[in-house]
């Protein structure tokens, strides 16, 4: 199949270049926010902002970095996503190289192109998150150890360490790979050759000890255990930070190819599939070969990491690409004949399983697709487009905080202090210790004219954070305005104290 790798290639490149080309005007891709927002500031600011505290803060150096190369190589925001569209695409070479060696070529195939057109993948493209990335390197160990010939070169073993370790600098849940790698490697390559692979391994991860002893890699399971394990092979694409399914109203192409309407597709259909694909994996003599265990071990160790660490759509990106082989095996296995009715009754089963409770997005990811969007333009500049968002937001949700809190500051700069007001308190009433929303308050109030009642504010919370000099300064203009240049003075002095 000399075509394959083209034809692989051709439709990554298409699909992913069609998903960036459809949200290029999106404010969510012009101006990111959230973790994207935050790794782009960090790389503009390093070498200020140190590794430790990028780990105390759950972000990937290693990622960080790497969006920092790319600045002085002149990658636009355009520029850094088509890198990560090229890191995609070889993603998908692999899960050939890789399934050409363990499985039929025409399930090669199958897979591979299922990853190009995979709509995770492809919206993770469009993120700035180490997603992708990630996704590369920890196929680069399995596609090293699987060679041609029976026993892998020392360079090999080097390289694949080297790799497997990066990806757990990329995230966390990689690093339980680790340990089962040594382990196949000695236990069918020799000890011998395990030292080579714990090699490479060193290589990056002494260097990097300073942040991996300084960050905080340390298992947070957001539930049970059970409960984790069972959001790993759950349908929806759930996210603490932005979905699919918050996205996918720029994208037709996206809209297409993730979707949640009784069956939370992909992934909903991707799970019953290829855990029948990994039993029938088992179940077949041949298949028990030390290669597919490579590969069993590879979604095991994931789905341990499931168990230990928060689980969300994003955390099960890198055994995609493999779910994806084992996928591709069980639908040929069925249709060929083999366990043809048991097989279509456990995917039936597990599909019903998986898929419980699916439907269209409710109202708190729409409610916080439209937030998004508002801090997106904020952060342009674009105040009205913002305005929009968080209104549109607060009809969905009349109390989602940061819809309040950022609209109640551009009204109340664009000179609507009533309106203001009436959005600090509803603000107020959820977190009545807010400092930013009570210091709006105050000046929300005094732009009306209360400028005592304004004054009584700002004392309350000088009182409540003597240390803060910007409210302090606050309390000086304030009083200035109320006729007290007394007062004034005092905060003033206690301005210059602090």
């Amino acid at each position: 199949m000399r075509w394959a790798v083209p034809i692989v290639v051709l439709l990554s490149v298409t699909l992913r270049l069609g998903y960036l080309h459809e949200i290029g005007d999106s404010p969510l891709f012009v101006s990111p926010v959230l973790e994207a927002g935050d790794y782009l500031e960090d790389a503009r600011r390093l070498p200020d902002a140190s590794s430790t505290s990028l780990l105390e803060q759950g972000r990937s150096p290693l990622y960080t970095h790497l969006l920092a190369l790319a600045a002085p190589l002149g990658a636009s925001i355009w520029g850094l996503h088509l890198l990560q569209a090229l890191a995609g695409t070889v993603t998908c070479v692999l899960v050939w190289l890789i399934g050409r060696q363990l499985f039929p070529l025409h399930v090669a195939l199958s897979a591979a192109l299922g990853t190009a057109a995979y709509g995770p993948l492809l919206f993770y493209t469009g993120e700035l998150l180490p997603v992708t990335i990630s996704a590369l390197f920890v196929l680069f160990p399995i596609w090293l150890l699987l060679p041609q010939s029976t026993a892998p070169p020392s360079w090999r073993l080097l390289a694949a360490g080297l790799s497997a370790a990066l990806a757990g600098l990329l995230t966390p849940a990689a690093l339980l790979l680790l340990p089962f790698l040594l382990c196949w490697v000695g236990w069918h390559r020799g000890w011998r050759d395990g030292l080579w692979f714990v090699a490479g391994c060193t290589v990056v991860l002494i260097p990097m000890g300073s942040w991996l002893v300084g960050g905080d890699l340390a298992p947070d399971a957001g539930g049970s255990l059970g409960a984790n394990l069972q959001l790993f092979w759950r349908g929806e694409e759930s996210s603490y930070d932005l979905s699919p399914y918050v996205v996918y109203r720029d994208s037709f192409l996206l809209s297409v190819l993730v979707w949640n309407q009784g069956v939370a597709f992909p992934f909903g259909l991707l799970a019953p599939l290829a855990l029948v694909g990994m039993a029938l994996s088992l179940r077949d003599a041949d298949r028990a070969s030390p290669q597919r265990q490579l590969l069993l071990g590879f979604v095991v160790s994931f789905a341990l990491a499931a168990i230990l660490f928060a689980v969300d759509g994003r955390s099960r990106v890198p055994v995609i690409p493999v779910l994806l082989l084992f996928a591709a095996n069980g639908i040929w296995a069925v249709a060929g004949g083999r366990h043809r009715l048991a097989s279509l009754l456990a995917v039936a089963v597990l599909l019903l399983t998986l898929n419980a409770g699916a439907g269209p997005l409710p109202a708190p990811g729409l409610t916080h697709g439209h937030l998004w969007r508002g801090l997106s333009y904020e952060h342009q500049g674009m105040s009205a487009n913002a305005m929009r968002e968080y209104r549109q937001a607060l009809r969905l949700d009349p109390n989602l905080p940061g819809a309040l809190l950022n609209l109640a500051g551009i009204v109340s700069l664009r000179g609507d202090d009533i309106e203001a007001e009436s959005l600090y308190r509803r603000y107020l009433d959820g977190d009545p210790a807010s400092i930013p929303a009570r210091r709006g308050l105050a000046m929300a109030l005094m732009g009306d004219g209360r400028s005592v009642a304004a004054l009584q504010e700002l004392e309350q919370l000088v009182t409540a954070a003597p240390e803060r000099a910007d409210l302090h300064g606050s309390l000086a203009f304030v009083s200035l305005v109320a006729g007290r240049p007394d007062r004034a003075t005092i905060a003033y002095r206690r301005v210059l104290s602090l």
